[in-house]
């Protein structure tokens, strides 16, 4: 059980280093498109806490 947490928690945070690059380049192409940046911080913001809440769930 153990070992499958793991290898969950590894994809997922697989799945944010491929998100975090393509918010990295998109944010150079859309600089100065405000809406976009709310909307990539609100989204960060929210997987932040639940990679925090899924954590908390195998401690």
């Amino acid at each position: 059980m153990r070992q499958q947490a793991m290898g969950f928690l590894k994809g997922v945070g697989a799945g944010m280093l491929a998100g975090a690059a393509l918010v990295a380049v998109n944010g150079k192409m859309m600089k100065n498109d405000r809406h976009f940046r709310r909307r990539a911080d609100k989204t960060m913001r929210t997987v932040s806490e639940l990679l925090d809440n899924m954590q908390g769930m195998f401690h």
